[in-house]
């Protein structure tokens, strides 16, 4: 990658010795110097340049001095850095010139042992700065995919007297692409699920779109299929468009809101739990099975519950499961304790909160690197 630098001087000489010292690095592609006489031709130079890396300026120049060209480098300073070039003992300029944006200053007469380390020392700070931007950049647009991809109020399922759903999504500081969906599959079964994809970032978040995109598709397109059948397509599908090598566990659910039959499929998530009116708790899928996309051709195998009036099904992500304090993992066991520990007519809504709040007091401050994503299905066993 080819450094830019600007030198900014009104000394004939210095443009020679700066090409004299630097042939090589300009030989090779390393560097590229642009020159300027003062401050004025500076921002002339940047104008059709924006993608300079480093800026070098003298003080002391006429028609536009170096202190007032920092001044003018503001909408410039999210990607460059600015060194100014000083008389040996002038720390009233250069204390001036810190204050309006340089990063650093050489003194003249210039030690270009000394300048050689400062330009490097600049450019590794120019571009940290750079991919700092860019992470941004990108987290911000995974997180707007994220909660777009997220279901949409829907208050015919709020108000349906046969279940109750709800569920949290707490985003982590960088994202990795945690999501959610509830529907109904048809008149009689409602769809739910919780995901989680391995890495972090757009791609990411793009590949777990893609897997719920088709997941949807193949709920609504064939009704009244078996879970396991549109597992095992969906598995093919996303395992088919990989290059990245992603995968997804997953743990989704199809009730029949008639009979509270209900089937469920783990494809390498965390447990979920199932906790009675009794305050009895179950853990379902312990035994898992393999994230989607790893393998083309795995053969997924849903298992059927037939559930009690008010049974409470809760699932999560590893965000939960696996977020530490002191060196100890939240786990699966608190947060069974947690579920079997609310009242009985406490609302799914009231239920994720609880365990949300039991993990932020376990947690204690600490900042969570991952999302946390937390579902809760009650069936009521009431006719629509």
């Amino acid at each position: 990658m080819t450094t830019r630098i600007l030198v900014v001087d009104d000394e004939p000489d210095l443009e020679m010795l700066f090409r004299q010292r630097y042939r090589r690095q300009v030989r090779e592609g390393r560097y590229q110097l642009l020159f300027a006489r003062n401050g004025a031709e500076a921002l002339e130079v940047l104008g059709p340049q924006p993608d300079v890396d480093l800026v070098l300026t003298d003080i002391n120049m006429p028609q536009m001095d170096g202190l007032t060209l920092l001044n003018h480098l503001g909408p410039f300073r999210r990607q460059l850095k600015t060194v100014v070039i000083s008389a040996y003992g002038d720390m009233s300029n250069i204390r001036t010139a810190m204050n309006r944006g340089a990063f650093d200053f050489i003194t003249k007469p210039i030690d270009f042992a000394d300048l050689d380390r400062t330009i490097e020392k600049t450019i590794a700070e120019v571009f940290e700065m750079r991919e700092a931007a860019r992470r941004l950049t990108e987290m911000e647009s995974a997180q707007r995919l994220q909660k777009a991809i997220l279901p949409a109020p829907d208050h015919s399922l709020d108000s349906d007297p046969r279940f109750s759903v709800a569920a949290t999504l707490k985003p982590a500081t960088e994202v990795a692409g945690d999501v959610y969906d509830y529907y109904m599959a048809d008149d009689e079964r409602l769809f739910f699920m919780v995901g989680d994809v391995s890495g972090k970032g757009l791609p990411a978040s793009l590949f777990m779109s893609v897997a719920k995109v088709h997941l949807k598709s193949a709920v609504l397109r064939d009704r009244g299929r078996d879970l396991d059948t549109i597992i095992s397509e969906v598995n093919r599908e996303i395992a088919r468009e990989n290059p990245e090598c992603f995968f997804v566990t997953l743990f989704a659910g199809l009730l029949d809101c008639a009979n509270g039959e209900l089937q469920y499929c783990n494809a390498g998530h965390p447990p979920a739990w199932l906790v009675g009116q009794d305050g009895k708790k179950l853990q379902l899928g312990s035994e898992g099975g393999l994230p989607l996309a790893l393998e083309e051709s795995y053969a997924y195998r849903a298992t059927e519950v037939r559930l009690n009036i008010d049974d409470l099904l809760v699932i999560v992500t590893d965000g939960i499961t696996e977020a530490e304090a002191v060196g100890e993992r939240f786990g699966d066991d608190r947060i069974g304790d947690c579920v079997a520990g609310q009242d009985s007519t406490a609302t799914t809504r009231e239920v994720c909160d609880a365990v949300i709040d039991a993990l932020s007091r376990f947690a204690d401050g600490a900042v969570a690197t991952d999302d946390l994503t937390i579902l809760a299905v009650r069936w009521h066993g009431r006719r629509n």
